[in-house]
């Protein structure tokens, strides 16, 4: 056993306690204000992060629970955590960055810095186009970047941002912005393992906006050592998934029976067509090209590159990693069947965007958008079949039996919920929700990972481990899902509550009923009925009442265990590459702050 010291070691059990003690989310942003105590943050932990193993992965929990270490030695406000991630993130990711030269990083500027009353600066698709007027020190900033070599834009928190890293413009992001932004950019960076430093402002506000300018000028001046990466990186691997979803590569790999049809922006979303025949395909291509995280195809190709030994992710250079066909076919399927889903499911629960936009059956109807979702069905078994063509006929049986599983399965978990929601005065049992939740969400996380795993030739014991794995991380997923729905973070969603304002079961309702020891009407008619135009005043107020009875902590809670159930499973599997590749994916997908207690309700699953 080696007995040398960790440099970022386990916390003592006294200290877990008092880390648990900490509000997960109260109070939590607030900025250092000595500027003193700033630099003693800072340089903590950079010398904590020196010698830190790079094959560990660097996502959220790591980073939070460094940075709640760091302030507990130091004596200071957990209140200064926020704050403190940042730093440590930023001493964690240097080694990384220093490697990357200066041509592939990408310095990202908040357009709240610019001197509102005196900016003549105008808006582009990709930010602030500064004429550096001299009114404020963006220009000046940015005139020193570029001249190592940086790509800069200014804006904050911009999709265009991923866009970059995905399609191979950028290698890095160094970043200012406030707290805030910085928190939403977290998980999305993370989750694509994009080396990143940040200064944070200052100051929030939507203009002159104040940062340490020497902080920002040595962020911008990290030195350019040339070096092997070392740390793995799945962002060869998500731009592989990205690309299937772009036109020359979505055709190749699933050729159209009628490639007549094509979009006429000019007409608003409408088509032009040499024939009717052509609508239904046209629609669906358009759909899978629309967007989204990809997440599952992903998978998909990261479990295959995984059991092959992992050299996509460990790739020097981050060019499109070379995958078999096959692999990319079934990766593609996995998002197909997924998008099909999610046509039905936006029908079937009355929400009406996806994606920022509204969704498909608000643009065409609910029937042109239910036969849309049916095209893509079974668009997703002619990629299976054609699996044949490049391996053998076995393998592609058996994953065409494994897709049909999750699909069916998938179907069920809807159901159930359906009819659950046409019998919403029961009582329900927290069991039978994560029940439903085991077969709406685990399916497609199980079929995309075992997908890789079996194209790659992985061993059949591991069959029983990835299913635990899924099921957990599904129940978990769908319960963040929950919680997500009393929040204005969620991008589809228009306004909090909507599963309570639809009358939706969820698991946040069964708890309810467990906790307070009465039905959902009955708790509800505690605290008087929804009304008429505002609507968000009672949800805010169901909120509270819930909050207030401890509802969502053991919610919260209840989640925190699937995942450490769903890392247990992860570990258990005895190949290192796949079990990195889903306690990454496990530690990104629950990116947001657990409130962690030792106390939980009875055992509920």
């Amino acid at each position: 056993m080696n007995d040398s010291p960790s440099p970022i070691p386990a916390p003592s059990r006294g200290k877990q306690a008092e880390l648990r003690g900490a509000p997960p989310h109260v109070g939590y942003k607030r900025i250092p204000g000595e500027r003193s105590v700033r630099d003693r943050i800072r340089q903590e932990a950079e010398g904590r992060a020196s010698g830190f193993d790079e094959e560990k992965h660097i996502g959220r929990p790591l980073i939070e629970r460094f940075a709640r270490e760091l302030l507990l030695e130091l004596g200071l406000s957990h209140e200064y955590v926020g704050w403190t991630m940042v730093a440590v993130g930023s001493a964690l990711w240097r080694p990384q960055v220093i490697r990357i030269p200066y041509d592939r990083r990408l310095l990202l500027l908040p357009h709240c810095m610019r001197a509102a009353d005196a900016c003549p600066a105008e808006y582009t698709p990709e930010g602030l186009n500064c004429v550096n007027c001299g009114a404020c020190r963006l220009g000046y900033l940015r005139t020193q970047a570029e001249s190592l070599g940086y790509q800069v834009m200014i804006a904050e928190g911009s999709p265009i941002v991923m866009k970059w890293i995905l399609s191979g413009r950028a290698e890095a992001i160094l970043g200012v912005a406030c707290l805030n932004v910085l928190e939403r950019s977290l998980e999305k960076i993370l989750m694509a393992g994009v080396p990143s430093l940040a200064v944070p402002l200052l100051t929030d506000s939507c203009h002159d906006s104040v940062g340490e300018e020497d902080c920002i000028l040595e962020m911008i001046r990290t030195p350019y050592l040339p070096g092997t990466a070392g740390r793995r990186s799945y962002l060869p691997l998500m731009r592989a998934a990205t690309s299937l979803f772009e036109a020359a590569e979505l055709e190749a790999l699933a050729p159209r029976l009628f490639p007549g049809g094509s979009p006429a922006p000019e007409h608003d979303g409408d088509f032009v067509l040499s024939n009717a025949v052509e609508v239904t395909e046209a629609v669906a291509y358009e759909y899978l090209m629309g967007g989204g995280k990809y997440y599952r195809p992903f998978l998909t190709l990261a479990a295959y590159d995984a059991v092959r030994g992992g050299s996509a992710a460990r790739a020097e250079q981050l060019p499109p990693p070379s995958l078999p066909r096959p692999v990319k076919q079934a990766a593609l399927a996995v998002e197909v069947f997924h998008k099909a889903s999610l046509i039905h499911d936006d029908i079937e629960d009355g929400d009406s965007y996806r994606y920022g936009r509204p969704a498909l059956h608000a643009q065409w109807g609910v029937p042109f958008a239910l036969n849309v979702g049916d095209f893509l069905v079974g668009l997703g078994y002619r990629l299976l079949a054609d699996l044949r063509s490049g391996t053998d006929d076995r393998l592609a049986a058996e994953l065409t039996q494994r897709f049909s599983a999750a699909h069916l399965r998938l179907s069920a978990g809807q159901g159930a919920e359906l009819w659950l929601q046409r019998h919403a005065g029961e009582r329900i049992a927290v069991p039978d929700v994560l029940r439903i939740y085991a077969l709406k969400t685990a399916p497609a996380f199980e079929a995309a990972v075992s997908a890789g795993v079996k194209l790659a030739g992985g061993d059949n014991a591991w069959d029983g481990p990835l299913h635990r794995f899924a099921r957990y991380l599904g129940i978990a997923f769908q319960i963040q899902n929950d919680l997500d729905d009393w929040s204005w973070q969620n991008e589809n969603k228009q306004r909090i509550g909507g599963d309570l304002l639809a009358d939706r079961p969820t698991v946040i309702q069964a708890m309810a009923s467990h906790v307070m020891r009465r039905s959902w009407p009955a708790i509800i008619s505690e605290i008087g009925e929804d009304c008429v135009g505002k609507e968000i005043v009672w949800v805010q107020r169901v909120r509270s009442h819930l909050e207030s009875a401890g509802v969502f902590a053991a919610v919260r809670r209840l989640m925190t265990r699937n995942i450490e159930r769903a890392r247990d499973e992860a570990e258990s599997i005895p190949f290192a590459e796949l079990t990195y590749l889903l306690i990454y994916l496990t530690d990104s997908l629950f990116a947001q702050r657990i409130a962690l207690d030792e106390t939980s309700p009875a055992d509920l699953s």
